[in-house]
């Protein structure tokens, strides 16, 4: 797994490499059609944990901050939603971001999962096994942890648009913790300077083609 502690944008379990090793084996023999397998190892990924972690840690990163730097929640500068891009992109251009991107988070690097691969390791595993869900208290605790998301570099809140050079893949942590703020405000250096992690992991895209 390739993953940098250093630039995560809110902490980590200690066991987050095991818990995506697991899951990825549960990918794996899903794929191969081996569902009991797929479920021993899914059972060893300590979801329930990581799901407990997002909704306590992860999630409220972001707004911490603000207490923590005393910034009031109004924003600087901000921009009108009538004049604000869409928050939804689509699937075809989510694919163009991810290869780019390599389907790693591209502030921490960490290996991410699409929504579509999620949806068919649900088919292979069951919904009451790998739920999906808006809800941090029913979705399976991999896809808070590595579910991928897109991050307006430029928030649209000040106006970022939803183009190749303002947007790239993030994971959930790393989303929320960045929340609304800009580079400067947290120090961090454009996430386009931090490499592309090009490794096995391709979203469990190969391994799910034919599913």
């Amino acid at each position: 797994m390739s993953y940098d502690p250093t630039r995560v944008l809110c902490p980590r379990p200690d066991f987050i490499d095991e818990s995506f090793c697991e899951f990825e084996l549960a990918v794996r023999a899903a794929a191969k059609g081996d569902v009991e397998l797929a479920l021993n190892h899914l059972g060893r990924t300590r979801h329930e944990e990581l799901r407990a972690w997002f909704d306590v840690v992860a999630q409220n990163a972001g707004k911490g901050r603000f207490v923590e730097r005393n910034r009031p929640l109004a924003l600087e500068h901000p921009v009108d939603d009538d004049a604000r891009d869409e928050g939804k992109i689509s699937v075809p251009f989510a694919r163009q971001i991810l290869e780019r991107d390599g389907y790693h988070c591209r502030y921490c690097s960490i290996p991410v999962v699409f929504a579509s691969e999620a949806r068919k390791i649900q088919r292979i595993l069951g919904p009451d096994n790998f739920p999906i869900s808006k809800s941090n208290q029913i979705a399976h605790g991999t896809l808070r942890a590595f579910y991928n998301s897109f991050d307006h570099v430029l928030p649209r809140s000040r106006g970022g648009r939803n183009t190749l050079d303002n947007l790239v893949t993030a994971c959930y942590p790393c989303n929320f913790g960045k929340d609304d703020f800009t580079l400067s405000q947290l120090g961090l250096r454009s996430p386009f300077e931090n490499p592309v992690i090009t490794d096995f992991h391709d979203g469990f895209v190969a391994l799910l083609k034919l599913r």
